[in-house]
């Protein structure tokens, strides 16, 4: 896409930066962001377990959505 070659986790969140920014749509960083943390979970174990629904929830709308946006791109 757009020849963007994304290496690292600071690269992915600078990309959802500047897609939020482009779509006029912040709920795509910020849902990134907060979706940073399960990530980081996977080797700290900060989250408490009753909280995973709360995380499951808001990956499943971010999937939705980047889901939604790459239909709309056209090769």
């Amino acid at each position: 896409m757009r020849g963007i070659n994304i290496k690292t986790h600071k690269g992915f969140s600078a990309f959802t930066f500047l897609l939020s920014q482009e779509l006029k749509d912040g709920e795509i960083h910020k849902a990134f962001k907060f979706l940073e943390d399960l990530h980081e979970n996977f080797y700290e174990e900060k989250i408490d377990d009753k909280e995973f629904p709360l995380y499951r929830k808001e990956a499943e709308s971010f999937l939705r959505k980047t889901k939604e946006i790459a239909k709309r791109i056209t090769v």
